[in-house]
């Protein structure tokens, strides 16, 4: 077996340890604002990417129905083979033929006229066609020889055409489908912008949802150093015989309810995480920087009721629905009218039968009107005409529901607020409480059990106050959204 250089080995393992130098270490997070995580999810949301498509396809159906306006015109090429040729047969009848031709001698024709079986001029005309036949014998010799068919049309032939479709009147067929396909662009558009308000909602709730869940994560841990530290105490004190043993054991069940809730929290933290890639259509870990945020400078609301009446998309939707319907009946209205139209066509190749005797090109200008079609027309009417009262019906009934769902955001939001306020002085006097009560623990003066839930008192403050922030910033989205201005919603962060 051969054995490799010693300067080989040496090179390879300097190149293999500068590959390893260089080799990139996986990253821990992408570190990522409020503002960038939005615009990520505007980028990359296959949800609003659908509604954006959405949008450019009733564009694309708005310019094909303003093209109704214009003429059509078509091209159509045609191809026959036929079985075999078109022909008149002649010979059954061509010796009749020739014995009725011998027989037109000048005095035939004479007695024809004196009797009054022929006129002059026909005479003159049967004069000329023998005089002609006479010419072709002595040209051809004696035996004149007369065809025994005539081909009409040959067994291959082709034609090519040019038409020309325009309408001049349509009783408001061609307006109805030019605006109905303005209302679906238009219907299009505020989904589009009811999406983006919808994915605000969900982005607040999974990338503020992962702070709270880290903070709380953070909570948990703090409670369980506390707790343990206080498992320790005890512990101590226990050996010095300053408190029994059930005051122990109380301290290790609460150390073990401590490292329980920690544990819940870690998996809410990572199920929370996941929904967040998922809204930003990212692979990568997503650690988000932005602070939950509150703030008690909010407009009064009547503004948001006003705000939702003018930019709603919802309502929006409903108010191109309402139209849409009322253009329907007015598209069944339009069927009891006539329509008038121009028409022309063009003959581009031809060589068939018709070839030579047909005209080459043709306009001309019709009128289509329907009389009579079993009151069918008239029934569609009136069903067009409820579905427009429907769909009245249910804007009313929808503009209510978004006036009420804004007063519920509103005061979602009114409560998160009321609650930071109370909170905030709950929270000073709970970690008072529990500096006094590990004080007078240490000292002798307090048991177990009061400490304990002094710490749990404190943290259960803590998560009430980011509770009260995330619930804040979530009705915020929510209001905004249902108000259609979800754009707002990093101006409000900046106040």
């Amino acid at each position: 077996m051969k054995k490799l250089p010693l300067g080989f080995l040496l090179v390879l393992w300097l190149a293999t340890g500068a590959l390893a130098q260089e080799a990139p270490t996986p990253t821990q997070g992408q570190n990522m604002t409020f503002g960038d995580a939005l615009e990520t999810m505007h980028r990359q949301n296959k949800k609003l990417s659908a509604a954006k498509k959405e949008v450019e396809e009733m564009a694309y159906e708005q310019k094909a129905a303003w093209g109704l306006r214009l003429p059509t015109v078509t091209a159509s090429a045609l191809f026959v083979k036929l079985d075999e040729d078109v022909a008149l047969d002649f010979s059954e009848h061509i010796d009749g033929l020739k014995s009725g031709l011998g027989q037109l001698t000048p005095e035939a024709i004479q007695k024809a006229v004196a009797g009054g079986a022929i006129t002059p001029d026909q005479a003159k005309g049967i004069k000329t066609l023998t005089d002609g036949l006479s010419g072709v014998k002595t040209l051809m010799g004696s035996n004149l020889h007369l065809p025994t068919a005539l081909t009409l049309q040959e067994q291959s032939f082709s034609a090519v055409n040019a038409t020309l479709m325009m309408p001049i009147y349509t009783g408001g067929k061609i307006n109805v489908a030019n605006k109905a396909a303005e209302l679906r662009h238009h219907e299009a558009s505020e989904e589009l912008r009811k999406v983006k308000g919808e994915l605000l909602e969900e982005l607040v709730q999974r990338y503020f949802g992962l702070r709270l869940a880290e903070s709380v994560v953070q909570i948990r841990q703090d409670v369980l150093e506390g707790v343990g530290q206080h498992l320790n105490d005890a512990r101590k004190l226990e050996e010095n015989g300053m408190i029994a043993e059930a005051q122990r054991l109380y301290a290790e069940m609460a150390h073990s309810e401590a490292n329980r809730e920690l544990k819940k929290a870690e998996h809410r933290l990572e199920l929370t995480r996941t929904a967040l890639g998922n809204t930003l259509a990212t692979k990568g870990q997503v650690v988000p920087i932005t602070e939950l945020f509150y703030t008690d400078n909010i407009e009064s609301l009547e503004h948001f009721h006003e705000m939702a009446e003018q930019y709603s998309p919802l309502i929006r939707q409903l108010d191109s629905k309402v139209e849409l319907a009322h253009q329907k009946f007015v598209k069944e209205r339009s069927e009891f009218l006539p329509t008038v139209f121009v028409t022309g066509n063009k003959e581009l190749y031809q060589n068939d039968l018709l070839a030579g005797l047909s005209p080459s090109w043709m306009v001309g200008a019709g009128v289509k009107w329907k009389i009579f079609d079993g009151l069918k027309r008239y029934n569609k009417m009136k069903a067009a005409r409820k579905l427009e009262e429907r769909a009245s019906d249910l804007n009313q009934k929808y503009s209510e529901d978004v006036r009420t769902g804004v007063e519920k955001h509103y005061r979602e939001l009114k409560q998160a607020l009321e609650q930071l306020t109370s909170i905030e002085s709950s929270m000073k006097f709970a970690s008072e409480y529990l500096r006094v009560k590990e004080k007078a623990f240490k000292a002798g003066m307090a048991e177990s059990t009061s400490v304990v839930d002094a710490r749990l008192n404190l943290s259960k403050v803590e998560v009430e106050r980011i509770k009260a922030m995330y619930d804040y910033d979530l009705a915020l989205a929510k209001l905004l959204s249902l108000s259609g201005r979800s754009e707002l919603f990093l101006d409000y962060m900046a106040r």
